[in-house]
């Protein structure tokens, strides 16, 4: 529920314009409305797909929607077993019987299908707990302001899950006075591809890097290092911000819950709008 996936359509965009060698459905997905169906079809999916599931009548029909829509996301996007494992998990809204009519078919699992009783106040409380924790703790990003995609804080367990491309450019500036120098240090010293890729749009991976690259350089002698980090980077195809601030020390700063008042502030331009590219093609003719 953001502008830039409602109104933008983004990253969807983005996505789907790198997929267009799929086969069939391709030719489509170089189109700007093909992103917008996607992004209004997955938010409306995801809001009203459990009310479905809910009710007995429509129950096997929406977790047959379920199931396409997430073998759908599986083979479009690398987001490793999450569309699996939602598909299984789907399975809870069914009657608590089923397994048991299934388990019934395999001798050596009838000794397990034998209900017990639990006490009932003590477990009511514990569910009301996870719940309010379930609920409660996602949330906790709104008490940070500002754009959670950029900040990144309470962004992990936050219900957003593929809603950002972000891509940037860090370097680090290792400095001493003692020393009179000045290196710069790029992060592929210490990590690898995709490590790399990583860290340069979550402030709190930067920020980590920078007290591993500190440890480093004072095993190197350099008492009094600090290290400060050039991070260029760009939220949903908008144009390359700085996310770091370039002048704190982040040696002097530890990770925790309170505000990042080292991190700016994000941008405010839209996001970018790719076109089809054949309409690209037209356009610098």
């Amino acid at each position: 529920l953001s502008s830039d996936w409602l109104l933008h359509a983004q990253p969807l965009n983005i996505w789907l314009s790198s997929r267009t060698d799929t086969p069939i459905a391709g030719a489509i997905f170089d189109e700007r409305w093909t992103a917008y169906a996607f992004a209004w079809g997955g938010f409306l999916f995801d809001t009203s797909i459990a009310f479905f599931l809910l009710r007995a009548r429509t129950r096997p029909y929406a977790y047959f929607v379920l199931v396409c829509f997430h073998a759908t996301v599986g083979h479009l996007f690398p987001i490793g077993m999450f569309p699996w494992i939602m598909i299984v998990s789907a399975l809870v809204f069914f009657s608590p019987s089923w397994p048991r009519r299934i388990l019934k078919f395999l001798p050596a699992a009838k000794a397990t299908t034998a209900s017990f009783a639990l006490p009932s106040r003590p477990w009511r409380a514990l569910a009301i707990a996870y719940c309010a924790f379930q609920i409660l703790f996602p949330l906790r990003h709104r008490l940070y302001g500002g754009n959670v995609s950029w900040h990144e804080q309470g962004m992990r367990f936050s219900w957003k899950v593929m809603v950002r491309e972000k891509n940037g450019a860090v370097t680090y500036i290792v400095s001493s006075k003692k020393q009179g120098r000045t290196v710069y240090v790029a992060p592929r010293r210490y990590l690898d591809h995709r490590q790399e890729r990583e860290l340069s749009g979550q402030p709190d991976l930067v920020l980590q890097l920078a007290h591993r690259i500190a440890d480093d350089f004072k095993k190197r002698g350099w008492d009094d290092v600090e290290v400060r980090a050039e991070a260029l980077v760009s939220l949903n195809g908008r144009p390359a911000t700085p996310m770091i601030d370039p002048h704190v020390d982040l040696v002097r700063v530890e990770d925790g819950f309170a505000k990042a008042t080292w991190i700016l502030p994000e941008p405010t331009a839209p996001p970018i709008h790719l076109r089809p590219l054949w309409n690209a093609r037209v356009a610098s003719r």
